[in-house]
């Protein structure tokens, strides 16, 4: 954790990947994972925590399933994800609307006042956050990843007071599991989860998001004053998330360059933040 922003090693993630795809092209993905020295196994649906990737089955995928990943970290749990990711393209999954991708990182470090304070990050910026996602995962489209402004819209004095929740508080405060940041997870598996994505089994999409996520957890715990006044844009929403551009590291550069692109990509296709 640090300012301006740098990949916490430390810090484990996890992710779920919803993808299309057949019993063949299931068959197919566990071959190539095995080929690239990946243990993959088909477990049924749980919850469980596993030391290794998971198939588990998922009622709001139609013809699809999920791959679990196992708590990774640092480079060397990117590296890994990305195996994955390329085997799950050559294996030949698709993608469609009904699929999502969550990202979960270890929050067992995080107070109630620092997780209220995510929350309050989230609303702040989401319309700049929708500006990343197509419009299926915009607002409360998704009822799986329903909208957080309702926590942007506090006076001082109310935020003022969440911001001092104890750590059941936060969580109740957030909401239920099918927000567009779980903290239901916090409670059960002290992880956060953030589940706006869209679905995708392109690494590069994957990575963006979940540097972000983290970098919006450095956000909610260091000390440094937000503005909750200051109209959300995007200049100051990359400003509030990873500080000066001229501290970075390459590996940020690249991410925060990636994400650029994807805004330009929607607002090309005549979807900016404010279409739904």
């Amino acid at each position: 954790m640090g300012w301006p922003f740098r990949f916490d090693e430390e810090r484990a993630f996890g992710v779920e990947l919803e993808v299309i795809g057949d019993a063949e092209i299931k068959g197919r993905f566990k071959e190539l994972a095995a080929e690239a020295g990946i243990e993959v196994r088909e477990l049924g649906y749980t919850r469980r925590c596993t030391p290794c990737w998971k198939i588990v089955p998922d009622g709001s995928v139609p013809g699809g399933f999920e791959v679990v990943s196992p708590a990774l970290r640092g480079f060397d749990g990117l590296s890994e994800l990305k195996r994955v990711c390329e085997c799950l393209t050559e294996a030949g999954v698709s993608i469609n609307a009904t699929c999502g991708m969550h990202v979960h990182h270890s929050a067992a470090d995080l107070s109630g006042r620092e997780m209220s304070k995510l929350v309050h990050l989230y609303a702040k910026f989401e319309r700049i956050i929708d500006g990343l996602v197509p419009p299926s995962r915009r607002g409360s489209n998704c009822g799986y990843a329903k909208t957080m402004r309702q926590w942007a819209t506090l006076d001082p004095m109310d935020r003022a007071y969440q911001e001092r929740a104890s750590k059941s508080k936060a969580a109740e405060m957030a909401g239920g599991r099918y927000q567009k940041v779980n903290l239901s997870s916090w409670l059960r598996h002290s992880t956060v989860e953030f589940r706006q994505h869209s679905g995708t089994h392109e690494y590069p999409k994957v990575e963006a998001w979940l540097v972000l996520t983290q970098a919006m957890i450095n956000r909610a715990k260091i000390g440094t004053r937000v503005d909750w006044q200051r109209p959300a844009s995007w200049a100051y929403f990359m400003s509030q998330m990873f500080g000066p551009s001229k501290y970075h590291c390459p590996f940020v550069k690249r991410v925060k360059s990636f994400l650029e692109e994807r805004r330009k990509h929607f607002r090309r296709l005549g979807y900016d933040e404010n279409s739904n």
